[in-house]
């Protein structure tokens, strides 16, 4: 990541799972907490959860290069 220029980084400080992926790992999360999962529920909450968590790496990674090269992250925390 260190070699992308600072809009790809901005791109990926911001990105998020989509729309469709982050409400399919809620409704997940909320039945297994009710009623539990069967074998392919919980593997497919499983893999959204390392996608999220890959996400929010990318998004740290990104914004700490952009916080190195002295930009300014304060209307970052708005778009989280």
């Amino acid at each position: 990541m260190d070699d992308l220029d600072d809009a790809a980084l901005w791109q990926a400080a911001r990105s998020r799972l989509s729309a469709e992926k982050s409400t399919q790992l809620e409704l997940l999360h909320f039945k297994r907490q009710r009623e539990g999962l069967s074998e392919t529920e919980a593997r497919t909450l499983s893999e959204l959860v390392q996608q999220y968590e890959r996400s929010m790496l990318i998004r740290a990674r990104a914004a700490a290069i952009l916080k190195l090269r002295g930009h300014d992250l304060s209307g970052l925390a708005a778009t989280s």
